[in-house]
């Protein structure tokens, strides 16, 4: 099966023009080696790998389909070994703790007459 189809079939890509452009763009490598050909012949137990938005995903091919279905049938088709990191803001690094305004209208903007009214009832009791 062509190497773009299949990218495009299994949904790594919205249009098959852009399984297309990656390949010619040097995004995509099979079995560790950049292809330049979109209309690369590839088999069951091929590794590709697609680069997408600064990270590399990596999958094997299990199987063949011709024309795109839903995601949770194409998941069946391959086998992602993508290592996945965990951005720095999930880190167990400690945050920032944060004042809850509780009178305050969240996206609203400026407060409204009521709003200041509570803000100053608020304070007051302090």
């Amino acid at each position: 099966m062509r190497l773009d189809k299949w990218i495009w079939a299994v949904r790594l890509v919205k249009t098959r023009t852009q399984a297309t452009n990656a390949c010619k763009l040097g995004q995509v490598s099979v079995n560790g080696q950049i292809t330049t050909k979109a209309a690369k012949i590839i088999k069951v137990g091929d590794r590709i790998t697609v680069k997408y938005q600064k990270q590399a995903k990596d999958y094997e091919v299990v199987g063949f389909i011709n024309k795109q279905t839903s995601a949770d049938k194409v998941a069946q088709y391959f086998i992602d070994h993508t290592e996945y990191e965990t951005p720095e803001i999930f880190s167990a690094a400690p945050q920032k703790e944060r004042i809850e305004k509780k009178h305050y209208r969240k996206d609203q903007g400026r407060p409204v007459k009521k709003d200041r009214r509570r803000m100053d009832d608020f304070f007051e009791s302090f």
